[in-house]
């Protein structure tokens, strides 16, 4: 039997196009695991040419959006132009790799129109919302080929307000904070539940730790819990706040099963292999991949799993353990690199954060070329 299909809306140089692809591990050929120490440098151009012949030593690259790219509100500009620079100098394959609880049309919009990003520059994006998406499409026939889920029509959705409320799937119906009548659990947003009024979908707005309270509730039923946004926290205009990973933990915490549909799970990274193979015809060595993040958690552990390089940017989600503090508003240079151990740290903050011994594969305070 050949293996079940999706639709991911994976878009190429922010293109509409939609392609069906298997839902089959995709055919990479796997990478010996970096076993190396953590290697610190001060620019990615150190670390991604070969020394000797100034050629780039990948040929892809998972780029990770918030506390790198961006900080949720303004672009660093010395990241973009690290986007164009290894995009129109050395031919690299920009995959943005996110586990935003948008959809990818979302994400290819915002990168454009709001942070500056030219389109020409980015080969893809997938998010943790269109994985999410693309399971539940055709009342979630595609979760029971890839995940052997039964889902049902009744959903507790957690959702967003303020942020922008994310619409659920016509085919199934949410039930508010009724934990006894849910089939399965939704996680995209962490302001609220959706509620069906008058045969429209709403939020009804909850504090964050209402929303705690609802999850350790609805964990007694036993229902699976699929996370939209695997995060826990993220960077919001130089802040942190909470994310839908905070509430799939408390979930999981209590005795509740959780598929995380994002990044460090294999399935952010198959959707990105899968959608670069059928993009290119190749067969794709992870040799040649390499994760850019500032999750420790996240990014790098899920590089790791899968076997592909990583770089660590310091200055994202854990900048004040470094003394870090990025400022769109001044030039890059100038932001300045403080006297302290950045390898012990980065050890230290992988050991705290990570269930394995993983390492990243480079360390860089803030993503920029120069």
């Amino acid at each position: 039997m050949p293996p079940p299909t999706f639709v991911p809306q994976i878009a190429r140089q922010f293109s509409q196009k939609r392609r069906t692809v298997k839902a089959a591990v995709c055919p990479v050929r796997m990478a010996t695991p970096n076993a190396r120490k953590t290697v610190v440098a001060n620019r990615l151009r150190d670390v991604f040419l070969d020394p000797k012949s100034g050629s780039a030593r990948y040929e892809t690259v998972f780029l990770d959006q918030f506390g790198v790219v961006h900080d949720g509100q303004t672009p660093y500009p010395s990241a973009v132009q690290c986007i164009g620079t290894l995009a129109t100098e050395y031919g690299v394959r920009i995959v943005v790799l996110s586990n935003s609880s948008r959809r990818a049309t979302h994400a290819i919009e915002k990168l454009r129109d709001s942070f500056g990003v030219h389109p020409d520059w980015i080969f893809g994006v997938v998010t943790s919302g269109e994985v999410a998406h693309c399971l539940l499409e055709g009342r979630g026939k595609r979760a029971k080929d890839m995940l052997g889920l039964e889902l049902g029509a009744r959903v507790l959705h957690t959702n967003w307000s303020e942020r922008g409320r994310i619409q659920l799937n016509e085919a199934f119906e949410p039930v508010g904070t009724d934990t006894d009548r849910t089939d399965f659990v939704l996680t995209h947003g962490v302001e609220g539940v959706s509620v069906r009024e008058a045969d429209a979908d709403a939020v009804l707005r909850m504090a964050f730790p209402e929303m705690l309270a609802l999850m350790r509730n609805a964990a007694k039923n036993d229902r699976p819990l699929l996370c939209a946004n695997p995060d826990m926290v993220t960077v919001d205009g130089g802040q942190l706040r909470d994310m839908p990973g905070k509430l799939a933990a408390e979930y999981e915490r209590h005795g509740g099963p959780v598929y995380r549909l994002g990044k460090p799970e294999a399935i952010a990274y198959q959707f990105a292999c899968q959608m670069l193979t059928e993009s290119t015809g190749e067969v794709i060595d992870r040799s040649s991949i390499l994760a850019i993040g500032d999750s420790m958690q996240h990014d790098i552990a899920g590089a790791c799993a899968f076997g592909i390089d990583s770089c660590y940017i310091a200055g994202g989600i854990n900048a004040e353990a470094f003394g870090l503090k990025a400022d769109p508003s001044i030039p890059s240079t100038e932001w300045g690199i403080p006297d302290v151990s950045v390898a012990e740290t980065v050890a230290e903050i992988a050991r705290i954060e990570t269930t394995s011994s993983c390492s990243p594969t480079y360390s860089i305070p803030f993503f920029r070329w120069d």
